[in-house]
């Protein structure tokens, strides 16, 4: 819509109520209009970059987390039951469970 604005609509009956610039600011107010142009697009590089760098460095630290703590648990035999505690009433184990009662 923008472009049709700045080049002239189609129809030749809605040029009647046009005029040329008269006075030099009439020009000048004229000439500074800026057109969007579909052919290209901007976006914030930077932005997109660190927020999908963020992103992976959560999900590998949580992965790595996870890992080094479950090898640290096992290796000095500590918290043995909440571990498993943890392992048996985890979200799936617990609909399964219920599934399975449930016949």
């Amino acid at each position: 819509m923008v472009v049709d604005q700045a080049t002239g609509p189609i129809d030749t009956n809605v040029n009647r109520g046009r005029r040329r610039p008269q006075a030099p600011e009439e020009y000048l107010i004229c000439s500074s209009q800026k057109i969007r142009n579909d052919s290209f697009t901007s976006f914030d590089t930077l932005g997109l970059v660190i927020i999908l760098g963020v992103g992976a460095l959560m999900i590998i630290v949580s992965y790595t987390l996870e890992y080094i703590i479950h090898r640290i648990q096992i290796r000095r035999n500590f918290g043995t039951y909440e571990r498993l505690e943890w392992i048996t009433n985890e979200t799936l184990q617990m609909k399964r469970l219920a599934h399975e009662e449930a016949g």
